[in-house]
């Protein structure tokens, strides 16, 4: 083990990472749409109601519902309450994730240069500052490996810390039962197969119990259940690894793994590319252990989508980026090492080279923004009048009626809610006709992917039928229009 500690500067990157994330986090973006929907199921409810099937096709671990809902009460109805908790998951795992990396590697700079690298990744960055469960799951995973691999199961107080912290992973994160199964194979040889430590059934009968309650109580036929298996239809593994289905799986979860959650998107090569030289130079290293646990989960998680049971795609995966990170780093070292041989002025080091351009996958548009309802709906309070109607386009009004019923806003006036009809924008227009007067717009979250532009076709039929454009404020993801209509109809409000 390389035990020369190593220069306090080469953590500059995680500093900087760290300070990225907070200045994110206090620029207190609007949230989205899925942010809403999410939010306002644990604004609208008490604790007993959250442990009942979510509204708007959510699903969330009760135990991230109920912390949620505390930080709501403690800290008010605001963005940034509803995001704490994934911030805080966030700096857990950075001081964990080191500890996990050193273990594994023996080295302390690459344990350094994978923190730094997880600061870094876009995915990382995004969910740190998204009111979802997603980097609680990284937080969790982390630490069960940690406990797997830094605890004395000699000690009956570790034992029962680990069972204790076991039975809080399945509650809090919903793909802890991965890591779990994973530590807990590892634990069953290293402690009762060599070293017959029988007592540690008890650990695994804590896990069962918990997670046979939470699943029959909280999983197992669940309402939400077929809409997510037709939303992720695309996202399980084919059982048939000679179809052309299986192909497209690998190809569409290589391209996405490795380009959206590290926003290198075309250029998802590149780190695919280290990390299969991570996993040559771990098996020509003899780094079983370390191989163990970043190949495990993913394993473990495709042969459990195969089973229709859990997607593999996008944010599902967040907790895994610390494996994938961990092995694109030991790619990087074998290749610098390996450099080092050929051009003496290669040193160790070099390895931060590329982590360092990580940053720019997002950095142009930092702080990043997505949907910016909130101050649409501040310019439409503003300058609204008594008489004025409001018409929201139906993916909008999760975000206005959250800002709405947490007393960002108070609105009275009539307000009409578009209907969805995406496919048929021609229903839109026996509503558009009873429209009278001034009327307010405000579109958001469209479906640009549609054969129609919603809020195009919105406002060019309004302008056919002789409206003025008074006004229009347009934010990122929103747009804010005020027109004069001339109908005379009565308008249908809800």
């Amino acid at each position: 083990m390389n035990s020369k500690k190593i220069n306090p500067y080469y953590f500059a990157g995680v500093v900087f990472g760290v300070i990225l994330i907070f200045i994110q986090f206090f620029f207190n973006r609007s949230l989205w749409l899925d942010e809403s929907q999410l939010g306002l199921n644990i604004l609208n409810r008490n604790y007993a109601q959250l442990l009942q099937p979510l509204d708007y096709n959510q699903a969330a671990p009760i135990g991230f519902l109920l912390i949620e809902k505390t930080l709501l009460l403690v800290f008010g109805n605001s963005e940034m309450a509803l995001r704490l908790l994934p911030l805080i998951s966030f700096l857990v795992a950075i001081p964990v994730l080191f500890a996990v990396a050193k273990k594994l590697f023996a080295d302390e700079l690459l344990a350094v240069a994978v923190i730094t690298a997880f600061c870094f990744t876009y995915s990382v960055f995004y969910y740190a500052n998204e009111t979802k469960q997603y980097m609680v799951d990284v937080a969790m995973g982390l630490t069960i490996i940690y406990a797997t691999l830094h605890f004395n199961f000699s000690n009956k107080k570790h034992y029962f810390l680990y069972a204790l912290l076991g039975c809080m992973a399945i509650v809090l994160s919903n793909i802890s039962i991965i890591t779990l199964s994973c530590s807990g194979l590892f634990v069953f040889y290293h402690q009762v197969v060599k070293n017959k430590k029988w007592q540690l059934f008890f650990c695994w009968a804590a896990w069962a119990i918990v997670f046979g309650s939470y699943y029959f109580l909280f999983v197992k036929g669940h309402p939400v259940q077929a809409y997510m298996l037709h939303f992720w239809r695309r996202a399980f593994m084919p059982l048939n690894p000679l179809s052309t289905d299986f192909f497209d799986f690998v190809v569409k979860t290589t391209t996405e793994t490795f380009g959206l959650l590290f926003g290198l998107n075309k250029l998802f090569f590149i780190p695919f590319g280290f990390y299969l030289i991570g996993i040559v130079a771990a098996i020509q290293q003899k780094k079983w252990q370390l191989l163990y646990f970043v190949l495990c989960p993913v394993l473990l998680h495709l042969i459990i989508s195969a089973g229709k049971f859990y997607p593999f795609s996008g944010r599902l995966i967040l907790y895994l980026v610390p494996a994938f990170l961990i092995t694109i780093i030991g790619g990087l070292d074998f290749l610098v090492r390996w450099l080092g041989k050929k051009i003496f002025l290669v040193k160790k080091e070099f390895i931060f080279i590329p982590i360092v351009f990580l940053p720019f996958t997002y950095l142009l548009a930092y702080p990043l923004t997505r949907e910016e309802i909130r101050p649409a709906t501040a310019y439409l309070q503003a300058h609204q009048k008594t008489d004025d109607l409001i018409f929201i386009y139906h993916w909008a009004y999760d975000p206005f009626d959250f800002y709405n019923r947490a007393n960002h806003f108070n609105f009275t006036n009539t307000t009409i809610i578009g209907d969805r009809n995406t496919e048929h924008p021609e229903k839109y227009d026996s509503v558009l006709q009873s429209l009278n007067g001034r009327v307010w717009l405000l579109f958001s979250s469209l479906n640009l992917s549609a054969d129609c532009n919603e809020e195009k076709y919105t406002i060019h039929y309004l302008q056919h039928h002789e409206a003025t454009i008074l006004n229009t404020q347009k934010f990122k993801g929103a747009t804010l229009y005020l027109l004069q209509t001339t109908s005379h109809q009565s308008a249908n409000s809800r």
